[in-house]
């Protein structure tokens, strides 16, 4: 279909904040027996915001929507490091906007390390291997595995607010 991303072997790494992104109802095949990696850079900012609740994110697969996986190939999906001041900084190895149907292959998605300086008392930092946010998650063949890494907030009231997650619903 129109909305079908296959991988055969790819291992594609970029300077950018996210690495692949997928229109709602997509479906990613893992062509038979391949392996493949994808993974978005690592960034240092200082995005300011009203609130230390805002949030800015890097992502190493992001789909706006519904994602199917199928194939009997594997993905690892990684999103980069992030450090940044004035907003709630994730780092998100894969994250679907709606529904996660896995039917057959192996997803390994992991959160990069994540640093929040200048944190006030409401900030947090976040690194997720696998965010399915607004959906459900149903695997009816294959693997899943979330892994997040070390996050940590610092700031006013010394280091808090941070939190490692593998899959986050």
């Amino acid at each position: 279909g129109a909305k079908t991303l296959t991988l055969r072997g790819v291992n594609f790494t970029t300077t950018a904040r996210c690495a692949v992104v997928l229109p709602a109802g997509s479906t990613l095949v893992l062509a038979d027996g391949t392996e493949n990696f994808l993974a978005s850079g690592d960034f240092v900012t200082e995005e300011t915001g009203e609130k230390d609740m805002e949030r800015t994110y890097v992502y190493g697969l992001y789909t706006a929507g519904d994602l199917t996986v199928r194939g009997g190939g594997s993905l690892t999906v990684r999103a980069g490091d992030f450090r940044n001041t004035g907003k709630s900084p994730y780092s998100v190895g894969l994250f679907v906007g709606g529904d996660l149907t896995m039917r057959d292959g192996s997803l390994t998605a992991m959160g990069g390390d994540v640093y929040f300086v200048e944190a006030k008392k409401d900030g947090w930092a976040f690194s997720v291997g696998a965010e399915v946010r607004g959906g459900d998650v149903l695997i009816t063949g294959g693997c899943l595995h979330g892994i997040g890494s070390f996050s940590t907030a610092h700031g006013d009231i010394g280091e808090h607010g941070s939190f490692s997650r593998g899959v986050m619903t």
